[in-house]
């Protein structure tokens, strides 16, 4: 009985969270975190601060959980399993990662409650290896080929 108000009172919290896909926080050099919920998949997008110095490195982690009692497979047409793009309030693409994919088809799977985290480092050059323009973005993080739900946050390149 126990178990089952646990994990009631998980998926409440869960599914009250599943609307958020922007996330405010504290300060400036501070991390930020929004999360999105989508067919029981779980994603979380955490950077390391939201305002950067143009030569700064953008740091990302992007988890995906599988919060169903069933295994989950992932399929991609390529190796890239994960990928973001920065983009202005007029929708215009700064940066799309990645660059390049490498060919052949990749796969994962999630059992219940399991989690895959991606890390990326990345620099505020494009793929002609010239620096973005400063100013405000949208980060949006997602597995490639259509695999989970967008979850985005606010930054600032100054």
């Amino acid at each position: 009985m126990k178990k089952l108000i646990a994990l009631t009172s998980f998926l409440l919290i869960l599914i009250l969270l599943s609307g958020c896909t922007e996330s405010t926080g504290p300060g400036p050099d501070s991390s930020r975190t929004a999360s999105k919920i989508s067919n029981d998949i779980f994603c979380t997008l955490t950077v390391n601060k939201t305002v950067f110095n143009l030569t700064d490195s953008l740091q990302i982690n992007f988890e995906v959980q599988n919060i169903s009692q069933s295994v989950k497979e992932f399929n991609f047409s390529n190796q890239q399993q994960f990928a973001f793009k920065l983009t202005d309030d007029n929708g215009s693409v700064a940066l799309f990662y990645p660059n390049i994919v490498q060919p052949a088809t990749s796969s994962f799977t999630l059992k219940p409650g399991e989690t895959k985290t991606f890390s990326v480092a990345h620099s505020f050059k494009n793929y002609e290896s010239n620096y973005i323009q400063t100013g405000d973005y949208y980060l949006t993080a997602f597995l490639a080929d259509g695999n989970s739900p967008e979850v985005r946050i606010r930054i600032s390149v100054t």
